[in-house]
C-alpha cells in the first residue's frame, strides 16, 4: 500500500535565469523508517501553481532506520526537468510504500531540499517588460514644480525579483523634443 503524497513546497528556487540551461534537479531528503521492510520512498516534481507532474516518478534508495539518513534522487534531462518559469514554485511530492513491513510501520521525513544544477548562458537576467507603455504627460499644474512632468509607474514584484525595477529608455515631450534629465525613484 502506498501513502498519500507528502506535498512539500516553498523552495523558491531563484538562481538560474530564463536563458540558462537546467541540467538537473536533486532532491535531498532526511528520511527514515521504523521497519526496514518498507519500500523505498518515491519522489515526484510538480508545478506548485498548477499541480502538474513534471516528468515521471523517481525511486529513492533503500530504506534506513537511522534518523541521520539522507535519501537523494536526481531528476535529469531530457524529460524530468522543470522549465525556468516553474522553478520558483517547484514542489516535491514524497510517497511511502508499505512494502513487506507490518501494518503500523512509520516512515518519517524531517528535512528536504532541492538543488538545481544549470549552465549559465552568460546573459544577465532582467525582468522583461510585459508591454511597451507610453505615459502621456501634460504641463504641470500650478501646484507642481515648474517645468517638470511626473509619471508614476507601478510594477509588480515577480518570483525572481525582490523589488520592482524599471528603466526609462527615452522620454519625449508633447512637442516632440527630447526631454531633459530623467530622474527615477525606486520604492521598496
Amino acid at each position: 500500500m502506498t501513502s498519500p503524497a507528502l506535498e512539500l513546497s516553498g523552495f523558491g528556487v531563484t538562481g538560474p535565469g530564463p536563458s540558462d540551461v537546467i541540467d538537473s534537479v536533486t532532491a535531498t531528503v532526511n528520511a527514515w523508517t521504523s521497519d526496514l521492510g518498507t519500500g523505498p520512498l518515491a519522489y515526484e516534481l510538480h508545478d506548485g501553481k498548477t499541480g502538474v507532474l513534471i516528468g515521471t516518478q523517481q525511486a529513492g534508495g533503500p530504506p534506513s532506520g537511522n534518523s541521520f539518513h539522507y535519501d537523494t534522487v536526481t531528476f535529469q534531462a531530457p524529460s524530468q526537468l522543470p522549465s525556468w518559469a516553474q522553478l520558483y514554485w517547484l514542489a516535491l511530492w514524497i510517497y511511502a510504500d508499505q512494502g513487506a513491513a507490518p501494518s503500523g510501520a512509520v516512515v518519517s521525513v524531517d528535512y528536504a531540499s532541492l538543488q538545481v544544477a544549470y549552465e549559465p548562458s552568460g546573459i544577465p537576467f532582467a525582468a522583461p517588460a510585459t508591454s511597451l507603455a507610453a505615459a502621456a504627460g501634460t504641463a504641470p499644474d500650478a501646484n507642481g514644480p515648474s517645468g517638470r512632468i511626473f509619471v508614476d509607474i507601478t510594477l509588480a514584484v515577480g518570483p525572481t525579483l525582490s523589488r520592482a525595477q524599471a528603466v526609462v529608455a527615452a522620454a519625449t515631450q508633447g512637442d516632440g523634443t527630447t526631454a531633459g534629465l530623467v530622474v527615477s525613484d525606486r520604492g521598496a
